[in-house]
């Protein structure tokens, strides 16, 4: 997926006063989440779409999509809200999320409410390939998920780390949605395979808080000449509130890229 650099790096330390604008869920059978999609250009001439599939179950239901876009401050409620129906047992496709619902470009997290039971999958693709594979496609899958049961103690493993003008390597970022009204602090650390821990941040992630960047960017604090760094693990703790935590790898020549969700520790 796409790295951002935006005009500050160092994450807000304090929780953000906001009011939380909540569609109720009173009429809502289901609530999903996407933590992140994005419709973006990226690096190593990346382009990044998003992808869904929405199943509805026995039963008709309305589905309301919240838009909740990049933000370390945190927001009050979605910048963008669409609707759509399914009939009782169909599947609704839509090739280009953030685009097609609300024409919109940039990366953010999406909210699903469904007034019966739905089942949701994304794909973020890349959709700009080398010559070699024009007309394809590579990206990974992004399951829409609850906030109920998410780990407050967990590991992101397989993650590797190098430079992009070496050509080769692979490249990972990682990021997280706090869908809930309240703040929560996470703390994240860099582990490498023999066990070292290079560097660790305390972060306070402000109520609808959207982000997704390089690992490092996030967790600055381990030394730069050690980033360039392969089959390291992310671990980290949540407190405060539900949040979801994610990594995405990313092939530095073809610009196919791997969801890496979280483990509970062991």
């Amino acid at each position: 997926m796409m790295r951002t650099r935006p005009a500050f790096l160092a994450i807000a330390t304090a929780a953000v006063a906001v009011t939380i604008t909540v569609t109720p869920q009173a009429l809502a059978a289901t609530e999903l989440f996407l933590p992140v999609a994005s419709r973006s250009e990226g690096f190593a001439d990346t382009r990044w779409r998003t992808r869904l599939w929405v199943v509805a179950g026995s039963q008709a239901t309305d589905v309301v999509f919240e838009y909740y876009p990049t933000s370390t401050g945190g927001l009050s409620g979605p910048a963008a809200v669409a609707s759509r129906s399914l009939s009782s047992g169909t599947q609704l496709y839509i090739e280009d999320l953030l685009g097609d619902l609300w024409g919109v470009n940039g990366t953010g997290a999406v909210r699903l409410l469904a007034t019966a039971p739905i089942a949701a999958f994304a794909r973020v693709v890349n959709t700009k390939m080398p010559a070699v594979f024009e007309g394809g496609t590579f990206g990974q899958a992004m399951p829409a998920m609850t906030a109920n049961g998410l780990s407050a103690v967990g590991v992101l493993p397989g993650l590797s780390n190098e430079r992009i003008s070496d050509e080769s390597g692979f490249r990972c970022n990682i990021g997280w949605f706090n869908p809930g009204p309240t703040a929560a602090t996470l703390t994240a650390r860099v582990v490498t395979a023999g066990g070292e821990v290079l560097g660790e941040r305390n972060l306070q992630i402000p109520p609808l808080s959207q982000w997704l960047g390089s690992v490092f960017d996030v967790i600055w604090t381990v030394p730069q000449d050690q980033r360039e760094l392969q089959h390291f693990v992310v671990a980290y703790e949540v407190v405060g509130g539900p949040l979801f935590v994610y990594a995405s790898v990313i092939d530095n020549i073809t610009g196919d890229a791997v969801t890496v969700l979280p483990l509970p520790a062991p």
